[in-house]
């Protein structure tokens, strides 16, 4: 089975930048219309790329998590450090 194309592939195989190969794949009106940029235009139409859903929907957004990771939940200094670092990140 055949991996799923990226942006980076589309834009590798057409000789552009990354950002001008997503602007190109987002019909972006900046990207200026020349033969680069045409040809990334047809090597997604060869190759039956679609810009994935999931991360247009992921653009521009911050899930602000933090992890925490201790040894050992029964060691008093490690609940303690958890305790002090908790109320700031609330």
């Amino acid at each position: 089975m055949q991996n799923r194309l990226t942006i980076k592939d589309i834009a590798r195989l057409s000789g552009v930048g990354k950002s001008t190969g997503l602007a190109r794949a987002q019909q972006r009106k900046r990207c200026q219309p020349n033969a680069r940029v045409n040809a990334s235009r047809a090597v997604m139409n060869q190759h039956g790329f679609s810009p994935s859903r999931s991360a247009r929907a992921m653009r521009g957004q911050s899930d602000k998590v933090v992890a925490i990771i201790v040894s050992r939940l029964d060691s008093l200094s490690e609940n303690l450090a958890v305790q002090t670092m908790l109320p700031p990140l609330l």
